[in-house]
């Protein structure tokens, strides 16, 4: 070269050689773990904690998303630093002043393609007195040397041998030759593959380039497209990937100003900077690790408006190990620069941020979109709140979601129009497709990354099939927009420098238009992210919320109960009278509130401006505005069977007192609808011998639902061999057993009270179920269902059979166990010191104990109903109980627990309904709490 005064000097701390093998550090591998242990923490200890999670792998998807779109929009407009249009003008270089021209391609096992390859470099238009093109051959690999010894050789073609060495890698052949045959800083060198073809006049193109660019931009990248033998979901796929990456996204990392990572091939440089700076033998994408180190080293890499194009992979195993070669090499790279401190002021803020996009934010990217997927999956399933109105930041959540979604719809729409642009409309139909390859991409992220933590520099070399030659040369003749038919004419280059072309070039229009259009769809994203979150909603949300807030300052000025112990389920509404005085605010907050049943509380709020009158009186319907303090209890009238209590709370300012007297709470009761029933739920198949379960309710309760001289509900079932069963139907409520830290055990009711109907059906075939009965006043009408009863292996009912028992035709040998309680007292006397559970540790106790009696042989065990465990009728003093003909309803949730366990173990129960203490003043004395006593109302 030569003027060697403007050459840029290199660092020699950014050369290497293969004595240079990257060592990950120590922490490196600990990053992904690390990031999802930190996701795991976050769903596991915070309040908000599927919130934090989401907005964190949110986060670090859009910020790579938000990047590359940005970079795809700068490619489009080919923004230069200096505004100036992207086209150059034509530059003419004669042959004279053309410099040497070195061409390498490394090759392994390509004995198939030698014939198409030497017909690529045959094509090449270059001076052949100024042109030097190297094959590269493994000392070892026979099969491509004997192909090529077989072959007549051009002049300008040479086989070189590469020797044996550690690594046996593409950049190692490159660096040999590179060392050894490339010994001028004169002239340029290029790598292609084997079984790429580049234009013919691609060579002319880079030098005119180079000559007409400052001597900084070291390197110049070529596009590279699929050809038109790209075949296959996975091949088609590539090529629309290809077209993006190097017609829109290379492009737009140049005209911002980022580093340039370079692909595999087709990569121009001055012959002088890169014999000094050489490539890294050990990283399996020396490409991509070079432009970075170009970057750090002060140098340019430029975009070349050239194609070359290349073999795609036809089948998804070949496609998979390429892509996890790629990313692989993109974590070893960032593992190599962003570890090392000078990097940063090597590259200034701005393109060592890119560098963090291009490398990292790659990676995690890929990494994130499985769990990204389940996360999305989980909401749709659960829809939790992705946002709370009253904290702003938590808006991200929705905003990032439908960013994310926006943003790669503007993807797909990029890569459309990239393959427009490059005139390759057969890959259009299969760009709605993207998609699949992201996912496929993931599980290459994820596949690298396990390989790096053991194997970070094996190469898995892609396989390239025979090509057709005939084929490969009708298309080299009619691409007329990738070549020219004068070789001196310059190329259109991405350039800092190049000054604005003085004539308008046509294929100009297009590619603005694109531009302009993509430009409007990012817009869109921004503002249908904006909208599409439901922003507004949120805003006029936390607006509410906050004047809710403002009413969540009054305090409890005042309250007043009354403690009814009644039953109020057949009534629609209720009124309230009391006096209120000493008010001097003119809003207030009136709080209506039940202690009811089991003691659940519901309440219903309401702001109430006081009237002149002391005496106020208000009505309250009981409907599904009443809240509970248990977050799963539903309200509905049957929890009213027994109001223990009821009151009003007044709130307001602090500085506002008032006295509140509570009169009198009166049930209204209206003329009831007529009697009806409506199904909740009713399973269409069983399995014979298990338990189908009809859940239904009515319309209103007139009565109590325990006491069949009241409310009598009954199924009628006919069995497929048209004999008929009457079964009665019970009213329940759902609790869920929930240990303490004691020991002990609380039920916590969730829904509302419904009822229920039973079968086990012992004979395959349809059911048919009719429902019928009455209230103390009306008939309810039939209702009818039926349920299919599928074959089954499980085990039927124990029966008598004479003096033993049998189960399915068969002889039962009960092996039985007496179960009192989860504590005996009498245990406790006498067996010192024996240690039992709690008494009230019910079935915390109870089901691990049929669990092991089943696994030690017992499959009959008889379990005690008394009042300290399990009982279901019982003095209303004690908690749970509700005196004579009404259930304990946590206790019966109880023993459906009981049946569950002990039926998925084969294990019969037999309840004692009854026992001594109940009636007994002596042993285990409980007569004078048995509400059968006359002194406590019995009879």
């Amino acid at each position: 070269m030569k003027n060697k005064d403007k050459i840029v000097t290199v660092d020699a701390r950014f050369r290497v050689d293969e004595s240079h093998q990257t060592h990950l550090p120590f922490f490196w591998p600990w990053i992904v773990p690390l990031f999802f242990l930190l996701i795991f923490v976050l769903l596991l200890c915070s309040h908000d904690s599927l919130l934090y999670a989401g907005l964190l792998m949110g986060s670090v998807m859009a910020l790579t998303a938000f990047s590359r779109a940005a970079a795809i929009l700068a490619g489009l407009f080919a923004v230069r630093r200096n505004g100036a249009a992207a086209p150059s003008p034509a530059t003419h270089l004669p042959t004279s002043t053309l410099p040497p021209y070195t061409v390498m391609v490394p090759l392994y096992r390509e004995a198939e393609i030698v014939d198409h390859l030497l017909a690529a470099m045959a094509a090449l238009r270059y001076p052949r007195n100024k042109l030097q093109i190297l094959l590269l051959a493994e000392e070892d690999d026979l099969t491509t040397r004997n192909a090529l010894a077989t072959r007549q050789l051009p002049e300008s073609v040479s086989v070189v041998v590469v020797p044996p060495d550690r690594p046996r890698t593409k950049p190692r052949a490159c660096n040999y030759a590179l060392d050894h045959f490339v010994t001028s800083d004169d002239g340029f060198a290029v790598i292609f593959d084997a079984e790429d073809r580049p234009d013919p006049d691609q060579l002319l193109k880079a030098a005119a380039a180079f000559a007409a660019l400052p001597p900084n931009v070291a390197c110049l990248q070529a596009r590279l497209a699929a050809d038109q033998r790209a075949k296959g979901l996975s091949g088609l796929l590539w090529g629309v990937e290809y077209a993006a990456w190097f017609g829109l996204y290379l492009p737009g990392l140049y005209a911002v100003g980022a580093p340039v990572p370079l692909g595999g091939t087709s990569n121009h440089f001055r012959a002088y900077h890169l014999r000094r700076l050489r490539w890294d033998a050990w990283n399996v994408t020396e490409d991509a690790e070079l432009g970075i180190r170009l970057a750090r080293a002060g140098l340019t890499t430029g975009v070349l408006n050239s194609t070359t194009w290349e073999d795609a992979p036809a089948q998804w195993r070949v496609w998979l190990p390429q892509r996890t070669r790629w990313l692989k090499g993109w974590w070893v790279t960032a593992a190599t620069h962003l570890t090392d401190t000078r990097s940063l002021p090597d590259l200034g803020l701005w393109r060592w941020l890119w560098m963090c996009h291009l490398t990292l934010g790659t990676v995690f990217s890929h990494l994130l979109l499985p769990p990204a997927l389940l996360f999305g999956a989980a909401w749709l399933a659960g829809r939790w709140p992705l946002a709370d109105p009253l904290r702003l930041w938590t808006w991200a959540g929705p905003i990032l979601a439908t960013s994310l979604l926006l943003l790669h719809l503007f993807f797909i729409a990029a890569h459309a129009v990239a393959t427009m642009l490059q005139q390759s409309r057969r890959l259009l139909p299969v760009v709605l497709l993207l998609p699949i390859a992201w996912f496929m991409a993931s599980i290459a992220g994820w596949r690298a990354y396990l390989q790096a933590l053991a194997s970070p520099y094996y190469w898995e070399k892609t396989p390239h099939p025979a090509p057709d030659l005939n084929h490969m040369e009708q298309i080299t003749t009619a691409e007329p927009a990738h070549s020219t038919t004068t070789p001196q004419t310059a190329p259109a280059l991405h350039s800092p420098t190049t000054p604005p072309s003085s004539r308008r070039s046509t294929r100009h229009t297009p590619r603005l238009a694109a531009a302009c259009a993509l430009t409007i769809v990012m817009a869109a994203v921004s503002f249908g992210a904006y909208y599409a979150a439901d922003i507004p909603t949120l805003r006029c949300a936390a607006a509410a919320l906050r004047h809710e807030q403002n009413r969540n300052r009054f305090i409890d000025l005042t309250t007043a109960s009354l403690s009814p112990e009644t039953d109020w389920s057949a009534a629609s509404h209720l009124e309230v009278t009391f006096t209120l005085s000493n008010t001097t605010a003119a809003n207030y907050e009136l709080v209506t509130w039940l202690k009811l049943w089991d003691g659940t509380w519901f309440e219903r709020s309401a702001a109430f401006t006081p009237t002149p009158s002391d005496t106020q009186t208000i009505t309250i319907p009981f409907d599904t505005a009443w809240r509970s303090t248990e977050p799963a209890a539903r309200f509905s009238p049957a929890w009213l069977l027994r109001v223990r209590e009821a009151g009003l709370r007044l709130r307001g300012p602090s500085s506002h007192p008032a006295t509140l007297r509570l009169l009198h709470m009166r049930p209204l009761i209206n003329t009831p609808p007529p009697l009806a029933a409506s199904l909740i739920s009713a399973p269409t198949t069983v399995a014979v011998n298990d338990i189908w379960e009809l859940h239904f309710d009515l319309n209103h309760l007139n009565g109590n639902p325990f006491d069949a001289n009241e409310i009598d509900l009954r199924c009628v079932v006919e069995k497929p061999d048209a004999t008929t069963i009457t079964l009665p139907c019970f009213f329940t409520l759902n609790h869920l057993p929930v240990a303490n830290p004691d020991g002990s055990e609380t039920m916590r009711p969730y829904g509302a009270p419904y009822w229920a109907a039973r079968v086990s059906p012992d004979l395959p075939g349809t059911w048919h179920v009719r429902l019928e009965g009455h209230d103390r006043a009306a008939t309810l009408p039939p209702l009818t269902t039926s349920f299919t009863a599928t074959p089954s292996t499980l085990p039927g009912t124990v029966k008598t059979a004479g003096r033993w028992f049998r189960r399915d035709d068969s002889f039962f040998y009960p092996v039985t166990i007496n179960l009192r309680s989860p504590y005996d007292a009498l245990v406790a006397t006498a067996l010192k010191p024996t240690p039992q559970p709690p008494a009230n540790a019910g079935t915390q106790a109870l089901a691990p104990w049929i669990e092991r009696c089943a696994t030690n042989g017992i499959n009959w065990i008889r379990l005690w109903t008394m009042p300290d465990s399990l009982g279901l009728e019982w003095s209303a003093a004690w908690q749970g109980y509700h005196g004579r003909n009404r259930y304990n309803l946590a206790n019966a949730s109880r023993l459906d627990h009981l049946f569950n366990v002990a039926r998925a173990h084969h294990v019969t129960l037999e309840l004692a309904l009854w026992q001594h203490g109940p009636w007994q003043r002596e042993v285990d004395p409980q007569w004078d709490d048995n509400p059968w006593n006359i002194a406590n109302g019995g009879h």
